[in-house]
């Protein structure tokens, strides 16, 4: 890197003229010196630990509000997670994955930060439930979108602030659905979630009838047995016979 960079440094300066004594030292007046320097190279340094990383955070956040006056903690903290520089080393040990970045902080500012765990399962045939990981402090709600195997996602509904669940009830039986969705506000959205799906369940079987009720052949139901029309005729049988015998006697 061979390029000259002009820059400057701040100095503390003391001056006394012996007529103050606090704690045995004269002190009269405190001055800031501004001097230039030219920088002719530069490179990377690694130091470890939270008192490293914490001067850095704060500096990178106080030139964020100075560039941007009108942003609230939420915008700032939230600009600082989303420009980072993605490194290997760090992905899955912070949790942006990556080295805060002050350039793309400043050039790229207001991004959102994306939900994460998206899950879906599936409750009924006809309803899937999803829930995530509300990762963003200034969303102003959730763009959900969905698909079936093989086809392209489309938007079906959004989710409002600080949202972490959503019921899907416009879902068939025995169908296999994919979701995918992202935060967005007045600046933009988010980058998206993980994919999820889950399979609603087949309509249950009807047993080919059965449960249902029997048919009896009406023509039998309308006839008593016949031992029952024996039994109604026997009375008649004896009372013809008896008039019979009398006659003749």
């Amino acid at each position: 890197m061979a390029e000259v960079y002009p820059s400057f440094y701040f100095g503390f300066g003391l001056l006394s003229d012996s007529s103050v004594n606090y704690d045995g030292v004269y002190i009269d007046d405190v001055q800031l010196i501004r001097e230039s320097i030219a920088i002719s190279s530069y490179s990377y340094g690694y130091m470890s630990g939270t008192s490293m990383a914490t001067p850095h955070v704060a500096g990178l956040a106080g030139l964020i509000k100075a560039a941007n006056p009108s942003y609230t903690y939420a915008q700032i903290k939230e600009t600082i997670m989303t420009t980072v520089d993605p490194k290997t080393s760090l992905s899955g040990r912070v949790f942006t994955g990556g080295r805060i970045n002050a350039y793309n902080a400043l050039s790229t500012p207001g991004r959102l930060l994306a939900p994460t765990s998206l899950s879906a399962s599936a409750v009924t045939g006809y309803q899937i439930n999803l829930s995530w990981t509300d990762n963003s402090l200034i969303e102003t709600g959730y763009r959900i979108e969905r698909k079936t195997e093989g086809g392209a996602y489309t938007q079906i509904a959004t989710a409002g602030t600080n949202a972490t669940s959503y019921s899907d009830s416009s879902v068939s039986a025995n169908t296999t659905y994919y979701y995918r969705i992202r935060a967005y506000n007045s600046t933009g959205d988010s980058s998206y979630s993980n994919e999820a799906s889950a399979r609603t369940p087949a309509p249950p079987d009807s047993g080919g009838g059965g449960g249902g009720c029997g048919v009896i052949d009406s023509n039998k139901n309308s006839q008593p047995p016949i031992t029952g029309m024996m039994l109604l005729l026997l009375p008649l049988a004896w009372l013809l016979l008896r008039r019979f015998a009398l006659k003749r006697a």
